[in-house]
């Protein structure tokens, strides 16, 4: 995978882990719990952390460790959504929203996408840097 391509990939995770935790912390999926906010803000900053990768990728270790956090983050999310397809996810008041497993997928693609990123830093002896 040519350094550009690695950068691209970094890039593409980070954007869509801060649109995800937006979508979470600012309850575009209706009333939410302070747990499921706080969850939005800590995927927010991390896509913002993968963002900044990208301009200084030295630390191989941190690196690794990042995206592996930002892949498993995502294990929770996939599996509720499935769990609590076609029911009302609020504790709250009454929400015309109702859960799909569709709500997964930008979880299950971060969570490749950052397969493909550790399988890359596995296979190279260091993460190219400028």
């Amino acid at each position: 995978m040519s350094l550009l391509v690695f950068r691209i990939i970094i890039f593409m995770t980070g954007i869509i882990s801060i649109m995800l935790g937006y979508s979470y912390s600012h309850e575009l999926y209706g009333t939410t719990e302070a747990e499921v906010e706080q969850w939005g803000y800590f995927v927010q900053v991390l896509g913002f952390i993968m963002i900044c990768l990208i301009f200084n990728a030295k630390w191989e270790f941190f690196s690794k460790l990042l995206i592996y956090l930002n892949m498993l983050i995502q294990i929770p999310p996939i599996i509720l959504w499935f769990i609590f397809h076609g029911s009302i996810i609020t504790d709250w008041t009454y929400s015309p929203f109702i859960a799909h497993w569709a709500f997964s997928i930008p979880h299950i693609l971060i969570f490749i996408l950052c397969l493909v990123l550790l399988r890359h830093l596995n296979k190279s002896a260091l993460i190219p840097s400028q």
